[in-house]
């Protein structure tokens, strides 16, 4: 399991696609030892992409599953050959009882309420990563209907056996300290943090 990122100006749609691209270029090179040919490197640049039901992408030609997020100037794409799920967040003020009160259980307002701005983007990232694993969107999936957050007030370490985790930028001093974020996997599985 890889997460790619960037920093760059535009990752948005074509250049976002071209990111893809690149990422599943690394990835299916260390995955296999044997040489890419051009073709192959031509074809993955060409790879489609396509979206289920509710939005969550898919690599048509690939068994590869992926997640893409993006704040500010930061892009990330976790890759794996299973089902993942990642968001990041800038760390900012934002107005965090009212987004609390409309989208959080009361355990995970009581842990925002302990834990101020951080223990908000904490919340949100986690959230926002297991329904992008599960492909569902916040309509269907509802933010209130599960909690990142356990009785002693701690994060969870896992949602109805999906793993909950917190990304850790603390190596890549490239990203900074005021990037908040998570992911969901289907196994519990070291992390490479690669930049593209």
């Amino acid at each position: 399991m890889i997460l790619y990122y960037c920093q760059e100006e535009k990752h948005k749609n074509k250049e976002g696609e071209r990111l893809i691209g690149r990422a599943l270029n690394d990835y299916l090179k260390i995955g296999n030892p044997q040489p890419i040919d051009e073709k192959v490197q031509m074809d993955i640049a060409d790879t489609v992409i396509l979206r289920g039901h509710k939005g969550k992408p898919f690599f048509k030609e690939y068994n590869v599953e992926f997640s893409v997020s993006h704040t500010e100037q930061l892009w990330v794409c976790l890759m794996a050959d299973y089902p993942v799920g990642v968001d990041v967040q800038k760390r900012r003020t934002v107005n965090r009882h009212a987004v609390a009160k409309r989208f959080f259980t009361k355990l995970e307002q009581e842990y925002i309420h302990e834990f101020g701005e951080i223990g908000f983007f904490d919340v949100w990232c986690r959230k926002e990563a297991y329904v992008k694993y599960t492909g569902k969107g916040f309509a269907d999936q509802g933010f209130s209907t599960f909690s990142v957050v356990d009785e002693q007030l701690k994060l969870t370490e896992h949602i109805d056996g999906i793993w909950v985790h917190s990304l850790d930028f603390s190596k890549e001093s490239a990203i900074g300290t005021q990037i908040a974020g998570a992911f969901c996997t289907q196994k519990k599985e070291e992390l490479w943090i690669k930049r593209l």
